[in-house]
């Protein structure tokens, strides 16, 4: 009866655990759709266009994710890159006329070393992408 207490308490606990890439306060999400993959791969960076007519790639903190995603994604399949203020530096700033919700630019392109991974999404039947797991809080 112990083990069956103890298996369920474990259990339950890993279905309401965050994300290990869920902190905001740590992890910056860069995405792009998924026919420029290829050419980051080739390329070894990629910058959007608004890095030259805005001066900045867009950016989104775990959890702008689903707000992000379901309105501003137009492809039907896009690469998210997680990385890290560490890892994106000074070049990263957070920004937005919200101050209780600031979205993250980034000033230059975005390396293949910016990378700690990456996770391909896909609408779903719906027409709605769903944030993975990897990043929920």
């Amino acid at each position: 009866m112990k083990m069956i207490l103890i298996l369920l308490c474990l259990m339950s606990v890993n279905v309401f655990a965050a994300g290990i890439y869920s902190d905001s306060s740590v992890y910056v999400v860069c995405d792009i759709p998924e026919s420029e993959y290829k050419d980051y791969l080739r390329n070894g960076y990629f910058e959007m266009d608004s890095l030259h007519t805005e001066g900045f790639i867009h950016c989104a903190k775990p959890n702008q994710l689903d707000y992000v995603m379901n309105k501003y994604f137009k492809s039907d399949s896009y690469i998210l890159f997680v990385s890290s203020k560490s890892l994106l530096g000074k070049e990263l700033k957070y920004e937005g006329k919200d101050q209780s919700n600031l979205y993250p630019h980034l000033y230059r392109r975005f390396f293949k070393k910016d990378s700690i991974v990456e996770i391909k999404v896909t609408k779903n039947s719906e027409g709605r992408f769903i944030v993975p797991s990897d990043l929920k809080e």
